[in-house]
């Protein structure tokens, strides 16, 4: 295995950063409300989750119902359509 070892002088130094003058007011009064909207999205975000996971579990129990229906005549879609459920449910 090679390995190449360069040296260099820095040839820049960054000067002070120049701040305007009413930018930390401004990022201290807008603080609180970009807080808040990022505690609203997460929430809502949340919601979104658990709306899709009631889906979910409302979709896969019409169907458990329907393949009740069907246990008696065919017993291996009765399997097939359990085991769809169940992969629905997890999201799968």
């Amino acid at each position: 295995m090679t390995s190449i070892t360069v040296q260099a002088a820095a040839s820049h130094v960054a000067g002070p950063v120049w701040v305007p003058r009413g930018a930390l007011w401004a990022a201290g009064a807008l603080l609180p409300l970009f807080r808040w909207l990022h505690v609203r999205g997460e929430r809502a975000a949340a919601r979104g989750v658990q709306t899709e996971q009631t889906r979910r579990v409302r979709e896969a129990a019409r169907v458990r119902r329907q393949a009740a229906d069907w246990a008696a005549s065919d017993p291996r879609i009765l399997a097939e359509l359990l085991a769809a459920c169940d992969r629905h449910e997890r999201g799968g």
